[in-house]
């Protein structure tokens, strides 16, 4: 009986880590898919657009041509004459233009993965500081699981916004917003109101420490020569963690990076590419 108990405890564990082999095979097999799904593009020439976030993604790979366009319909259009052989965008971008554009496709998986920060002016880096201590806690809150659910649902058209309204009476802060960061930052045509995954934690961050918020549109250029010269205290709205250089050059401090998201390459299908009149409109 001893010895059977044992032969069967032998052949259980046996199995055990037949199946555990098993599992890691898969996970590998996996790995190792997805790595040849992106070195595919190893030796090929992609295009970005410059200064955007996958064109800070994509420099340190040596093994790509990178083609930096000013304006994404000139990339779209290399890519439709077989100038390239894919283009890169962040993964935000890139389901906003797969319903503008047809004939193009997602490769999956995504490469790499960055977050977005909020931007202080040098001399508020205590604010700054004090948001970091804030973001440690908010990151393990239902809020933001629930605002990273929304983010991944996000389909390239609609965003389950949340509204939060400033409400702080103290200290005013002058925080420059990008205007055309959707899903970002954002404001609300209908409602007139800022929203955005970007927005939602320096909002509540503000409201708990009783700051009160000027909210100024503007583009993201103007948002970093405006923090260096004093014209606003923070700014949010796609502002990539890879952009130290322009931290760097407009002495500006960042908050830990939150909301973080990939880069998907994407290629010409067999039908040819057929861009709509709305995208000329968005990125012309």
């Amino acid at each position: 009986m001893v010895k059977q108990d044992v032969l069967k405890k032998c052949i259980s564990v046996s199995g055990v880590f037949l199946m555990l082999a098993s599992l890691c095979s898969c996970g590998l097999d996996q790995d190792k898919e997805a790595v040849e799904k992106i070195d595919r593009f190893s030796g090929k020439t992609v295009g970005v657009v410059l200064a955007w976030d996958s064109d800070y993604a994509l420099t340190p790979r040596k093994d790509i041509e990178l083609q930096r366009y000013d304006a994404m319909p000139d990339m779209v259009m290399a890519l439709q004459h077989d100038r390239i052989d894919a283009m890169a965008l962040d993964e935000i971008t890139a389901k906003s233009v797969i319903f503008m554009i047809q004939g193009i496709e997602i490769v999956q998986p995504g490469y790499g993965s960055f977050g977005y920060v909020a931007a202080f002016n040098p001399k508020y880096k205590d604010l700054c500081d004090d948001y970091d201590q804030f973001l440690s806690e908010y990151i393990k809150t239902e809020e933001y699981a629930d605002l990273q659910r929304r983010i991944a649902e996000y389909d390239g058209i609609d965003f389950e916004e949340r509204k939060i309204k400033p409400t702080g009476t103290g200290m005013t802060l002058r925080l420059a917003c990008n205007e055309a960061g959707f899903p970002s930052t954002y404001l609300d045509p209908v409602s007139n109101e800022w929203a955005g995954f970007d927005y939602e934690p320096l909002i509540t961050w503000a409201n708990d420490r009783n700051y009160k918020i000027e909210i100024t549109g503007t583009v993201s250029s103007d948002s970093m020569m405006g923090l260096s010269k004093g014209r606003y205290d923070v700014a949010i709205g796609y502002i990539n963690e890879l952009y130290e250089d322009d931290f760097n050059n407009f002495d500006i401090v960042h908050s830990i990076p939150i909301n973080h998201l990939t880069n998907y390459f994407m290629v010409k299908t067999d039908e040819g590419i057929s861009a709509s009149d709305e995208f000329y409109d968005e990125y012309e």
